[in-house]
C-alpha cells in the first residue's frame, strides 16, 4: 500500500499547516501582553505589526538562501536551522519575555524564522512542480494553510471561551 503523499508533500502541507496553525496563539498573545506585560495600546499596535516587518522582507529570505551556502547546501540547513531558531523564540518568550522590548525583539525573530521557512518551501514547491504535480502540490499548500487556520481558530475561540467563562 502506498502512503497518499510523498516526504515532500508532507514537508509542504506541516509548513503551511504550522503557519496556519500558529493563529492560536494570537489570543494568548494580546492576552499575554495586555494582562500580564500591561503593555499599553501603542505598545499593543506595534506588537501586532511587526510581523508584517518580517514577512514583507521575504525576498531578502531568498536571495539570501540561494547566494549564501552553509556546508555547500543552499537550502537544507537553513531548512533545519531556523524552524528550531522559531521554536527557541517562542520557548524563550514564555520563559523569559517580561518586557515589550523583550518580546517585541523575540517575536521579530520567529517571525523571520516561519517567514525564511516559508520561502524554503515555497521554493522547493515550484522546483519539484512540473505540469503533472503543479495543481497537486498547489492543492496540498492551500488545503493545510486553510486546515491550519480552521482548526487554530476554533481552538483559539474555545479557549478564549473558557477563559471567559471560568
Amino acid at each position: 500500500m502506498k502512503f497518499p503523499l510523498t516526504r515532500n508533500e508532507l514537508f509542504f502541507a506541516a509548513v503551511y499547516f504550522v503557519q496556519a496553525a500558529v493563529g492560536i496563539s494570537g489570543m494568548a498573545q494580546f492576552l499575554f501582553t495586555r494582562n500580564e506585560l500591561g503593555l499599553s495600546f501603542i505598545e499593543l499596535g506595534i506588537l501586532a505589526a511587526l510581523p508584517t516587518i518580517s514577512w514583507s522582507i521575504k525576498p531578502i529570505y531568498g536571495f539570501l538562501t540561494d547566494l549564501v551556502p552553509i556546508g555547500g547546501y543552499r537550502r537544507r540547513p537553513y531548512l533545519h536551522i531556523l524552524p528550531l531558531v522559531t521554536i527557541l523564540s517562542w520557548l524563550w518568550i514564555w520563559q523569559f519575555s517580561d518586557s515589550f522590548i523583550t518580546f517585541a525583539i523575540t517575536l521579530m525573530i520567529a517571525n523571520v524564522g516561519l517567514g525564511f521557512t516559508d520561502v524554503i518551501c515555497d521554493g522547493l514547491v515550484v522546483q519539484q512542480s512540473d505540469k503533472k504535480t503543479a495543481g497537486r502540490f498547489q492543492s496540498i499548500c492551500w488545503g493545510s494553510l486553510t486546515v491550519g487556520a480552521i482548526i487554530s481558530t476554533f481552538f483559539s475561540g474555545l479557549l478564549l471561551g473558557r477563559e471567559i467563562l471560568d
